[in-house]
């Protein structure tokens, strides 16, 4: 009975080192590949070059809009 427990016990202790490592590489993993994917991509950044601010009173809602050259 002694043995057995033993044995359960050891069996449970190495099958979560296993799982922990296999998730760590894997966690491992997909960070690397958020990397190369985050270092492949275009990036394009355009600022507005006109902005324009309507404050109008009345019953019309305040306005902002923002217009880029065509």
């Amino acid at each position: 009975m002694k043995n057995t427990s033993v044995i359960v016990a050891l069996v449970v202790g190495v099958s979560l080192i296993v799982s922990a490592a296999i998730l760590s590489s894997a966690i491992k993993d997909y960070g690397r590949s958020l990397e190369r994917a985050a270092s492949n991509q275009p990036r394009t950044v355009k600022m507005p070059e006109r902005f324009t601010v309507s404050l109008e009173s009345g019953n019309s809602p305040v306005r902002f809009d923002v217009n880029s050259k065509p």
